[in-house]
């Protein structure tokens, strides 16, 4: 049954299902943790590039100001506790992954990981521009 559903979502409309998969990956929390962009509209640009979409997609606009709001947060929490604990060290945050506890990089290959999804979408990616 939900075999038939996926199949038939895929077909009429892959663009959704793309958009579900990278949705899992395109973490907030870890999109704000990172130091490589400035603005929206840096970010944007980035995702778009990265990802093969259109840089106005409602798709971007919503992983985008959900990275905002989370570094915002980030930020405001800062100001209140310096010793703010964030998982920059391991991938697999309980956020993003939804376990409760961390996984180190050692790990990995037991776990689900928020990198092991990013390197399969990339692989997608890849065989697109490919074609």
């Amino acid at each position: 049954m939900y075999t038939e559903v996926f199949e038939n979502t895929l077909r009429n409309n892959p663009q959704e299902v793309y958009e579900e998969l990278l949705s899992s990956i395109l973490c907030p929390i870890d999109l704000a943790e990172n130091p490589n962009w400035a603005s929206a509209e840096e970010l944007r640009t980035t995702l778009a590039q990265n990802w093969n979409l259109p840089p106005d997609s409602q798709f971007i606009d919503r992983v985008v100001e959900e990275a905002e709001a989370e570094r915002h947060v980030q930020l405001q929490q800062r100001k209140q506790e310096e010793d703010r604990m964030i998982c920059r060290e391991h991938d697999g945050c309980p956020a993003c992954i939804h376990t409760t506890y961390c996984t180190e990089r050692d790990e990995q290959v037991l776990k689900v990981s928020r990198l092991v999804g990013e390197a399969i979408l990339h692989c997608f990616v890849y065989e697109l521009r490919i074609e």
